[in-house]
């Protein structure tokens, strides 16, 4: 029973640093302090943006989340919202794409409360780091498309430079008066 309860305590400990204060369980209580993630747009398709016929071009997002605090963020999540900034209007139909990110896993993803949306699973950003993602809208309309990039870390109290918006004015030429 002893040497169980010993095995338990070292596999919580495996990654602790030495001489970090430790919690009742064994644990790090003390990462180096918060984290101060940011979430910035680092590349916006041209406006006014051509759709082109039948839909088919992707208004690609460059998006960057650096953590400018002293502690890690941990699990780290970034949610793109691809809208027509319409508030009280049916949704228009836009198709989230991801093209590439430098860490953790991205998908779109559609659901009542994420409707037309990239959800990223960037995991733990070390102070200092930044992620870079790649991801795209393909609109069926003209009109405004509004990109909003949100990350949380429940690590991060500071919450107001956790958001970036941006818009793309949507054009067609020869798509029939759309």
């Amino acid at each position: 029973m002893r040497r169980a309860a010993a095995l338990g305590l070292l596999s919580l400990c495996v990654a602790c640093t030495p001489g970090a204060p430790r919690s009742a369980t064994g644990a790090a209580s003390d990462r180096g302090g918060p984290a101060d993630l940011v979430v910035r747009y680092t590349a916006t398709p041209g406006s006014p943006f051509e759709i082109g016929k039948w839909y088919r071009r992707w208004a690609r997002y460059g998006i960057t989340v650096t953590n400018h605090g002293s502690g890690v963020a941990l699990a780290t999540m970034l949610t793109v919202t691809f809208g027509d900034g319409r508030p009280g209007f049916a949704p228009m139909p836009v198709d989230p794409k991801v093209f590439a990110a430098s860490a953790g896993t991205c998908a779109p993803r559609t659901t009542p409360q994420t409707p037309r949306a990239v959800m990223c699973r960037l995991g733990n950003i070390a102070p200092g780091d930044t992620v870079t993602v790649e991801v795209g809208a393909r609109a069926h309309y003209t009109g405004s498309l509004h990109a909003t990039a949100e990350v949380t870390s429940a690590a991060d109290p500071t919450t107001d430079n956790n958001t970036a918006k941006t818009e793309t004015s949507l054009k067609c030429e020869g798509c029939g008066g759309k």
